[in-house]
């Protein structure tokens, strides 16, 4: 849960409670990137896609990647079933159009987006044209206006006859208004150029059924090297809006925490900040009368986490907390970001405790062109129904045991020219997902291949993988493929919450290592990284053929050949902390577990005609 307040040097002012947040009687939405330092994120209000192609600069939002169909989705109003009006106004203009640009770049707003959709899914509508895609009003840099429908694969429904470019700035003026079952939609745009023209088109007989779902800024570049677009003064207002103020992404998005051994330990997860923002970040618990500060972080860049840790915790009674972070704005007021949770008590008096384990969190669902965001049936984000099944368990424990990102599929394609922003924009959609689970629950995350970009990894120690190789060719020969810089990010997000590790000294590169155990409800539980130790086989073994960890050579007979020296696999560091924790049984322990990326032995068979795993999507799947 999460709220905002502005407050000044003198007095906190309180908005809503978010226990009485929900849809309600609409306000006019107005923008505030005129008051907004600058940063890599449009503000809690919106939900961009992709986080790289975004940012708030000079009072502005600016759309910075040539792509098409940019989208800055607004999260706290919603087009609404039933009749209504409404009116969107927006002025935007070039970035500096780009001399390959052929008039067809446009600026405008995205409705009706994602019907039928949960309102996160609706938000990354982006690069699509299909079924709830909505329809876009705008302006291309050729001075037309227009009305498409993304449904009909960019069925143009109006458009002015004649441009009047070359596109300098505009102002944008979007009307609905319900004519009985149906709505007349009007665009105005006054071009701010040297003749202040103002151009309009309209046309009705719009279903009803498409003003229902999201509204969204778009900055659409069709062609390589096209131009983008930048926005200020955006509003929203009408009946047909629903308002949602508890829909709101950032400046934290969610929490992990871990409680062993009577100290605390939580990470806050930031939306990227701005050089000119605080990196200070409080943590405060309810006790009764109020609320206690009982720690200060720092926000950690790259990564932007802030990682808290509480030792003589009182693990007997459960404590709501919340972490608290003041937003400074230009104009010298501060809004005031709370995001809320429960620390449970250690629930060392039960009989049973209760483990709800995950791996492998696709956003997309397997067979679909993955280069464009599939929504409808494609949809698996925000897999609501699996958190209220979790819930309905009410787990004590949560593992999420590694490849909580796809670089390819979370759901799109792995953009290794902004890695580090690639990577978070994915990570915040598993804490969007997920982050109703992790703020109540004690959670261990580990990181897996796929979260540090690979399709395996066989870690070697944390050395790099050879220069000039890629792929699978890179894999196998051992090491990371991305900075150390990147893996210790990852690992970060997904594991600085952990208690502190068993020996902290990092390994080749500087890589940090998180290998640990948590006692909790009775429990030991150890925390491996069986891949960041493990040997890579091509080399040890050149007589199978390796081949993305796979024997190619039929006559390689794993049994008896694969036991070579020097090959490792959880390394003599983890090996004598499992000595140690298999030992202990202190403290209470009643039970011991190992939790580690994957598996150490399993009754998983390929057929006798393949040699890779590649056959595997394609096996058949009995019935239960």
């Amino acid at each position: 849960m999460r709220a905002s307040q502005p407050v000044s040097a003198v007095a906190v002012l309180l908005a809503c409670s978010l226990a009485n947040c929900g849809p309600g009687r609409a306000q006019a939405f107005r923008s505030e990137w005129h008051r907004s330092r600058d940063h890599g994120w449009a503000g809690p209000a919106f939900w961009t896609n992709r986080l790289q192609d975004w940012r708030v600069q000079g009072g502005r939002l600016e759309a910075i990647a040539p792509l098409p169909l940019r989208t800055a989705h607004l999260l706290t109003r919603r087009l609404e079933d039933g009749a209504g009006d409404l009116e969107l106004t927006a002025t935007v203009g070039p970035l500096g159009v780009s001399p390959a640009d052929t008039g067809r770049s446009s600026a405008g707003f995205l409705v009706g987006a994602g019907r039928g959709l949960d309102y996160r899914a609706a938000a990354l509508i982006h690069h699509a044209r299909g079924p709830s895609a909505g329809l876009y009003a705008g302006l291309d840099t050729d001075g037309r206006a227009f009305l498409r429908d993304l449904e009909q694969r960019d069925l143009v429904i109006v458009q002015t006859a004649a441009g009047r470019g070359p596109l300098d700035s505009a102002t944008l003026r979007l009307t609905a208004r319900a004519r009985g079952a149906t709505y007349e939609i009007t665009l105005e745009a006054a071009l701010w150029n040297a003749s202040r023209d103002t151009i309009r088109v309209t046309t009705g007989g719009i279903p009803g059924e498409r003003l229902v779902g999201g509204v969204a800024l778009v900055s659409d570049s069709p062609e390589p090297d096209g131009t983008t677009f930048w926005f200020s003064h955006f509003t929203a207002t009408g009946s047909k809006l629903a308002r949602y103020d508890d829909r709101t992404v950032g400046p934290v998005i969610g929490t992990q925490h871990t409680l062993s051994r009577g100290r605390l330990k939580l990470t806050a997860q930031f939306m990227p900040l701005g050089p000119d923002d605080s990196r200070t970040a409080r943590l405060q618990i309810a006790d009764g009368r109020g609320w206690v500060e009982v720690a200060t972080a720092e926000v950690v860049i790259p990564g932007y986490t802030a990682t808290f840790g509480v030792a003589d915790w009182d693990a007997t009674r459960d404590a709501p907390f919340r972490v608290a972070y003041d937003l400074a704005r230009t104009d010298g007021t501060v809004q005031r970001h709370y995001m809320h949770g429960t620390v449970r008590r250690d629930p060392i008096d039960q009989d049973s405790i209760v483990v709800a384990a995950f791996t492998g969190n696709h956003n997309v669902q397997s067979g679909v062109d993955r280069r464009w965001f599939p929504w409808g049936a494609g949809v698996w984000f925000p897999h609501a129904d699996l958190v209220e099944r979790v819930l309905a368990h009410d787990p004590d424990f949560l593992f999420f045991s590694g490849d909580q990102v796809y670089e390819g599929a979370s759901p799109t394609r792995a953009d290794l020219e902004h890695p580090f922003e690639d990577y978070l924009y994915k990570w915040y959609l598993w804490y969007w997902a997920f982050g109703r689970l992790t703020a109540e629950i004690p959670a261990v995350t580990i990181p897996d291949d796929h979260d540090v970009y690979h399709g395996n990894l066989w870690g070697a120690g944390g050395r790099a993988t050879p220069p000039g190789l890629g792929g699978a060719a890179a894999q196998d020969a051992g090491g990371y493929k991305r900075s150390a810089e990147f893996v210790n990010m990852v690992q970060r997000t997904h594991a600085s919450h952990l208690p502190d590790p068993h020996d902290p000294t990092p390994v080749e590169q500087g890589i940090g290592v998180y290998y640990t155990d948590v006692r909790y409800g009775g429990v030991s539980f150890a925390v491996l990284e069986d891949r960041k130790f493990k040997s890579a086989p091509a080399a040890l073994l050149p007589a199978a053929d390796i081949w993305n960890g796979w024997p190619r050579n039929r006559e390689f007979d794993a049994k008896t050949q694969a036991d070579v020296p020097g090959a490792t696999l959880l390394g003599e560091r983890q090996l004598a902390f499992l000595d140690a924790w298999a030992a202990d049984w202190s403290g209470g322990v009643w039970m011991k577990v190992a939790l580690s990326q994957t598996l150490f032995a399993n009754v998983a068979t390929l057929p006798d005609s393949a040699t890779t795993g590649s056959v595997i999507p394609s096996l058949p799947v009995p019935e239960p």
